[in-house]
């Protein structure tokens, strides 16, 4: 998460901008790409995986949402 509030003076925010913005994607924790890669596994599931040139992978994301 990060904030930034009225700190950009240059056009066109002109000092008058706040932002806040959420990251998500890459950890879920706020620690380092070192740190993330030497952790390996997250809940016994692989926390990364490396690409060689021109590879693709492909990743499924699903959401569950219920009414407590």
């Amino acid at each position: 998460m990060w904030e930034e509030n009225r700190f950009r003076q240059t056009p066109p925010w002109n000092g008058r901008t706040v932002t806040l913005g959420l990251e998500f994607g890459a950890s879920p924790f706020p620690e380092s790409r070192r740190a993330m890669v030497e952790r390996g596994q997250l809940f016994d599931t692989p926390a990364f995986r490396w690409l060689g040139a021109r590879e693709t992978a492909t990743a499924e994301y699903r959401v569950e949402l219920s009414e407590k």
